[in-house]
């Protein structure tokens, strides 16, 4: 069963900075807890990139960049692999200017094997990610701004 989970947060951090540590290869890397690295190197554009983020000690996501954006501020990507186990279509984070911050909406597609429990585990996946993504985000915009130049 596939289900997509989109979330849109105000943050106090440019969008440009937003997007600039979500799509440099191991940027995500400087947040406290995680660690990345490349896994294979992408084109010259950045696409094809394959990166693994390793969150606390039971987290795992190898992720491939898909056609970046850097112009329009938009960073896609797709989870190859993960530890929990699920499987993902793709995923996009658009970063737009708001006043002093920005406005992010990102967005993931996913899908759970069919089973007598899928329905419950559906809602729980729906939930535990879009927790997952407001609590990444809300990490990314305190170290930028601890950082902020």
């Amino acid at each position: 069963m596939t289900f997509t989970v989109t979330i849109s947060r105000s943050l106090q951090s440019s969008a440009a900075r937003v997007h600039g540590l979500l799509s440099d290869p191991v940027g995500l890397g400087e947040l406290r807890g995680v660690r990345a690295e490349v896994l294979e190197e992408g084109r010259a554009d950045g696409s094809g990139l394959l990166r693994r983020l390793t969150i606390g000690r039971h987290i795992e996501l190898v992720e491939r960049f898909l056609a970046p954006d850097a112009r329009q501020l938009v960073f896609r990507y797709r989870i190859e692999s993960s530890r929990p186990t699920f499987s993902h279509e793709h995923g996009e984070i658009v970063c737009r200017p708001r006043g002093q911050g920005s406005r992010i909406s990102w967005t993931t597609t996913a899908a759970l094997p069919a089973g007598r429990l899928t329905p419950l585990t559906e809602v729980v996946g729906r939930v535990g990610t879009a927790v997952a993504f407001h609590v990444a985000l809300t990490r990314i915009d305190r170290h930028l701004l601890r950082t902020e130049p």
